[in-house]
């Protein structure tokens, strides 16, 4: 996985702010996404498949293949394994660094978002 892209934080609040299309996917437990989310985000119900590294995670998902996709979970690991299945499947993935936790340490940080 050492291949796979890594998107931080601002990059994709800048992305977000400026109108940029990139699709972000939310691969959490749906309970998960109850408490944080990222604006614009789709949530796609894999968690399971990508810890077990199943690969047919992603069959059922049809996204734009020429804009950037960024995959995001809690902390970061899994949606690596997201990514890298993407990139797979000809997508421009990328995996957010340190997840939606980062994501809110910032945001409850610097007020931004």
């Amino acid at each position: 996985m050492g291949s796979i892209k890594l998107i931080d934080t601002n990059t994709l609040r800048i992305w977000i702010a400026t109108g940029k299309e990139v699709s972000i996917l939310d691969i959490r437990p749906i309970k998960e996404r109850l408490y944080s989310l990222i604006p614009g985000s789709i949530h796609v119900d894999v968690y399971d498949k990508l810890k077990q590294h199943d690969a047919s995670a992603f069959d059922d998902l049809h996204l734009d293949r020429s804009i950037p996709v960024v995959t995001f979970c809690a902390g970061g690991n899994t949606s690596l394994i997201a990514a890298e299945m993407l990139v797979q499947k000809g997508y421009n993935a990328l995996s957010l660094e340190g997840g939606i936790t980062k994501w809110d340490q910032q945001k409850n940080g610097d007020g931004a978002y």
